[in-house]
């Protein structure tokens, strides 16, 4: 799944990787769900509530973009820019898909430490 359909870079993960990340969509509603917010975005799954596809975020957002996944849009950086008022970011991940948690733990992590440890920082000064 997650190489021949241009999610991760090549040779990323093996057999037993693959295994581990699929299974817990192993049944049909659990699929199902995986599959909302991309309905949602693309305007296919029913909700009561309209998506709030044009609002702007003002939460401080961390913003990390793995250039090896080639299913998110060609202008997902761009947009990112635009939509999140308060973004820290966007930060491209090189050697990164759509998985960069797991490709590239070593740099997420690091970027994750740094970017919460300010947010405690600034709590704590409040």
């Amino acid at each position: 799944m997650y190489g021949h359909r241009l999610w991760a870079a090549p040779g990323t993960f093996e057999e037993a990787d693959i295994d581990f990340m699929t299974e817990p969509f192993g049944d049909a509603d659990h699929m199902r769900a995986s599959w909302a917010c991309y309905q949602l975005a693309a305007g296919t799954r029913q909700t009561r509530e309209f998506p709030r596809l044009l609002e702007k975020v003002p939460t401080r957002t961390l913003l990390l973009y793995g250039p090896e996944d080639h299913v998110i849009v060609e202008d997902f950086v761009s947009r990112c820019e635009i939509a999140f008022e308060n973004g820290v970011g966007p930060i491209v991940i090189p050697g990164a898909g759509h998985c960069l948690q797991w490709e590239r733990a070593d740099l997420f992590n690091e970027l994750l430490a740094r970017f919460l440890s300010d947010l405690r920082t600034r709590r704590r000064a409040s």
